[in-house]
């Protein structure tokens, strides 16, 4: 949820401190992998509620750890000219992602970047199957909107 590879390394190192901590109200009910997903939204969104403008998402040029979504995006060779379009193709999906609220920017991420199942991403947001459908139409609805004023 983070863009910035110095606010996630942060962000993973208090979401371990946390899931050490509690590791007794894991229940096994469901996967391990599911509680520390769970875990992980539940912290970024409180600190994006408690931040608002924490630079999640941050395009900062700055900042020469940025994470990039370039490995979750297949890619072919690309010629030069594909390579930059790709790249500030790249820059826009952030920044529209960014405008997301932190329920749909979660459901989003889950989905179309970890490539979370619905129910998988229900037990991590602790909401319904429906919710989350709900969420992602919500979310690619306004997508939509905001890309299609960027073109």
């Amino acid at each position: 949820m983070s863009k910035n590879k110095s606010e996630a390394d942060d962000l993973f190192q208090d979401v371990f401190l946390k899931a050490y901590k509690s590791i007794s109200t894991f229940n096994q009910e469901s996967k391990f992998s599911t509680w520390i997903y769970r875990i992980t939204a539940n912290h970024c969104m409180d600190k994006m509620r408690h931040y608002k403008k924490i630079s999640f998402f941050s395009l900062d040029k700055e900042d020469s750890d940025e994470i990039t979504f370039g490995s979750k995006i297949p890619s072919k060779l690309l010629n030069p000219e594909e390579e930059v379009q790709k790249k500030e193709s790249d820059e826009e999906l952030v920044k529209v992602i960014a405008k997301l609220s932190p329920p749909q920017k979660a459901a989003v991420l889950l989905k179309y970047f970890d490539e979370k199942p619905l129910i998988e991403i229900a037990e991590i947001c602790n909401c319904s199957v429906g919710t989350v459908g709900s969420r992602l139409d919500l979310a690619m609805k306004k997508l939509r909107k905001l890309l299609r004023y960027k073109i």
